[in-house]
C-alpha cells in the first residue's frame, strides 16, 4: 500500500447525540483520544461504525470528518461496502476524493451471490476507485464461506493489497499469508488478536480497540519483542472484558466503556436496544477492574 498500513487500526465507533444524529464533535474527540493512545490508524464506517444503519450521506460525512481530524498523522481506511457495486463505487470515489489511504469492503450479501459475482464486484470496485483495497472477509455475518483458493482469487487484483480476516479459521489466515507474503493481513476477532499475530497477521482491526487501546498496543509491543507470556496475559485481560461485551452487545458495550473515559454514551441506532442501567453498571465495574 502507498502508506504503510500495519499495526492496530481502530474500527471506529459512531457516536450520536441524544436525538440520534451523528455527533461529529465527539467523533473528532474520539479520534484524538485514540491517536494520543498510540493507535496506528482507523477503519471507518465498518461494522462497528454501524455502516448499514447510516445513510450514504452520513457515511461520506464521517469519512470527511475523520480524514480532516487525522490530518495525515495516521492512515485512514474507509469501509465502502454495500450490497450493490454501483453504490460501493460511489462511496469509494468520494473516499478517494477526500484523501483516504485505502478502501475496504465486505462481500456483497443477502442475495447469496455466486463466487464469480463477488469476484467481479471486488475487481470492478478496485478498477473504478484506483486505491489500495482491503478485502473484508467476515463469513459469520456475510454468510459466504470462501476456500483458501477462492480467497486467493479475490486477492489477485493488483490493487487489492490487504485482507481483514474476521474469522476463527486461523489455518486459513496462515495459509494465505504464507502464500502471499506481500499481502497485509489483519486479524479481525479481537479476542484472538495474539493467536492471529502468531499465525502471521501483520496487525489487527478491532471494535474493542476503541475502549481498550493501550492494552492492545502493549500486547502488540510485547509480541514484537518476543515476550509471548506477557502478551498472553494481556490477551486474557482483554478477553475478561470481551466476555461481558459479547454478553451485552458489542456496539452498545463499546460505547458504555468509552463513557468511562468521559465520552457521552447515547447508544446505537435502532433496532439496537439501549442497555439497561444494571448492565451499564456491570460494564463500568469491569472497566474499573481491568482497564483503569
Amino acid at each position: 500500500m502507498g502508506k504503510d498500513i500495519k499495526g492496530l487500526l481502530a474500527a471506529l465507533t459512531t457516536p450520536y447525540t441524544p436525538s440520534g444524529e451523528i455527533d461529529y464533535k465527539q467523533l473528532r474527540e474520539i479520534v484524538e483520544f485514540l491517536i494520543r493512545q498510540g493507535m496506528n490508524g482507523f477503519y471507518v464506517c465498518g461494522s462497528t461504525g454501524e455502516a448499514f444503519l447510516l445513510t450514504d450521506e452520513e457515511r461520506k460525512k464521517i469519512v470527511e470528518v475523520v480524514v480532516n481530524q487525522v490530518a495525515g498523522r495516521v492512515p485512514v481506511v474507509a469501509h465502502i461496502g454495500n450490497i450493490g457495486t454501483r453504490k460501493t463505487i460511489e462511496l469509494g470515489l468520494h473516499a478517494k476524493a477526500v484523501g483516504v489511504d485505502a478502501i475496504s469492503s465486505v462481500s456483497p450479501f443477502y442475495y447469496k451471490f455466486s463466487y464469480g459475482e463477488i469476484k467481479s464486484y471486488y475487481d470492478r470496485v478496485a478498477d473504478a476507485c484506483e486505491l489500495p483495497m482491503i478485502v473484508y472477509n467476515f463469513p459469520s455475518l456475510v454468510g459466504t464461506q470462501f476456500s483458501i483458493e477462492q480467497l486467493e482469487g479475490l486477492l489477485s487484483h493488483s490493487l487489492i493489497k490487504g485482507l481483514k480476516h474476521t474469522s476463527q479459521d486461523l489455518y486459513q489466515l496462515e495459509r494465505i499469508k504464507n502464500r502471499r507474503s506481500d499481502l497485509v493481513v489483519y486479524n479481525g476477532f479481537d479476542e484472538m488478536l495474539l493467536s492471529g499475530l502468531i499465525a502471521g497477521a501483520d496487525g489487527g482491526i478491532g471494535s474493542t480497540y476503541n475502549c481498550m487501546p493501550q492494552l492492545y498496543i502493549n500486547l502488540l509491543d510485547h509480541f514484537k519483542a518476543g515476550d509471548i507470556e506477557e502478551a498472553k496475559l494481556l490477551q486474557s485481560k482483554a478477553n475478561h472484558v470481551i466476555e461481558y461485551i459479547v454478553k451485552y452487545g458489542v456496539m452498545q458495550s463499546v460505547k458504555v466503556l468509552l463513557g468511562c473515559y468521559g465520552f457521552e454514551d447515547n447508544g446505537c441506532r435502532e433496532p439496537f436496544k439501549m442497555l439497561k442501567e444494571e448492565e451499564k453498571k456491570v460494564l463500568q465495574q469491569v472497566f474499573k477492574q481491568y482497564l483503569s
